[in-house]
């Protein structure tokens, strides 16, 4: 499947014009529901003129460079994207399609704000360290870690794990990405339910089986 071009001010009508240039100088790449990357044209100053092009998927795994067209942009960001992709260890669905617009959640009233609230004082009396080495486990897909799974060591929650998706910015609108299980097989299983989420809403699918590491 090809990337989807979208101008920002159609996928983010709910947001201010980008400052500079022209709504037709400035435009965002798709994959699924994720924004792949972006295009734009500098509006002024020594490089006014150029289109410029980035794209990435997380730490380490970017990038971006300048061309004279926006046609040229497009295929320079479509084979970086792809790339990146790769290293990764994933590629595009054939079937996805181009997300819809994004809309933005409207502030709640000001009735619905509450004051910030200092959390309880925490004494290690009160939980003290059960397990003194407790395991740890990172997941990656590829060159990208998407994964971190740890056991709980406190009281009253000790022996149980926690596990969160990363390398995913941005999610789904109340997307759950991180969470707390009984067992390591638990949290292990939600982890993998929620990357495999997160690939379905961005147009994407496993190549390569995930890796695995402990410490």
């Amino acid at each position: 499947m090809p990337l989807y071009v979208r101008r920002s001010i159609d996928h983010y009508p709910d947001r201010p014009p980008i400052l500079g240039g022209k709504p037709d100088e400035h435009f965002v790449a798709l994959c699924g529901n994720l924004v792949a990357g972006s295009i734009s044209r500098v509006p002024d100053g020594p490089s006014e003129g150029i289109w410029h092009w980035g794209t990435g998927l997380g730490d380490g795994l970017t990038a971006g460079a300048t061309a004279d067209r926006f046609d040229a942009c497009k295929a320079s960001l479509a084979t970086a994207f792809r790339a990146l992709l790769a290293r990764a260890a994933i590629a595009e669905r054939p079937d996805a399609t181009a997300g819809p617009p994004v809309r933005d959640t409207p502030p709640p009233p000001p009735a619905e704000i509450t004051a910030w609230k200092p959390a309880p004082p925490w004494n290690d009396a009160d939980h003290p360290v059960v397990i003194h080495q407790p395991r740890r486990f990172t997941v990656r897909s590829g060159e990208l870690l998407i994964g971190l799974i740890q056991e709980m060591d406190r009281v009253p929650w000790v022996g149980q794990w926690t596990w969160a998706l990363s390398g995913t910015r941005p999610n789904p609108p109340a997307f759950v990405w991180k969470g707390a299980e009984k067992s390591f097989d638990q949290a292990r299983a939600a982890h993998a339910a929620c990357w495999a989420a997160w690939l379905e809403w961005a147009g994407l699918q496993q190549e390569q089986p995930l890796r695995w590491s402990s410490g």
